[in-house]
């Protein structure tokens, strides 16, 4: 029974800590602001340069290099493309980090590319942006698992102590 009290007190301090999501989501979205504003600086320009060197990929978009190109030889473009990405970075990021507000069964996570067209600045986004719908559900399972092993750790101990499972969980102090 001693076990059990020490897995549930265990699981509860786990549990009692506020998420760390959050923050790894927007040192995610302050690193993506910074790459764009590389890109606008002119700092992806080597790289667009060799972007007609880059292997086609199977699904790629046929237009992708002639974009790169025009990125590489207009600057002006360029800048405008970097802020159409930034707008969009950053309404990702808003939508994403609201939707973490509500509880799990009520999100609906966005996902970069509903924010886009076929821009620059879309397939920038695109390509900085992770698939955090993956991530946070696998957060979120990992969470909702401790909570259910603090649970079972309750009822064992209950069941230790008085030989009979508890008639509901206000029975075991959760």
């Amino acid at each position: 029974h001693e076990d059990c009290k020490y897995l549930r007190k265990a699981c509860e301090k786990l549990l009692e800590h506020p998420s760390d999501l959050r923050d790894i989501i927007e040192g995610e979205m302050t690193i993506a602001r910074s790459i764009l504003a590389k890109a606008r600086d002119g700092g992806f320009v080597d790289w667009l340069e060799h972007a007609e060197s880059f292997p086609e990929e199977e699904g790629d978009d046929p237009g992708r290099k002639a974009v790169y190109e025009t990125m590489r030889t207009r600057p002006e473009l360029r800048e405008q493309e970097a802020r159409r990405a930034a707008t969009i970075l950053n309404e990702f990021y808003r939508r994403l980090l609201a939707e973490m507000e509500k509880p799990l069964w009520e999100r609906n996570l966005p996902e970069p590319d509903q924010f886009g067209d076929d821009s620059w600045g879309s397939m920038m986004v695109n390509m900085l942006v992770p698939s955090w719908s993956i991530a946070i559900e696998r957060f979120c399972a990992d969470r909702a698992r401790l909570q259910l092993l603090a649970v079972h750790a309750a009822i064992l101990e209950y069941r230790w102590w008085y030989g009979e499972n508890p008639a509901d969980l206000s029975k075991v102090n959760l």
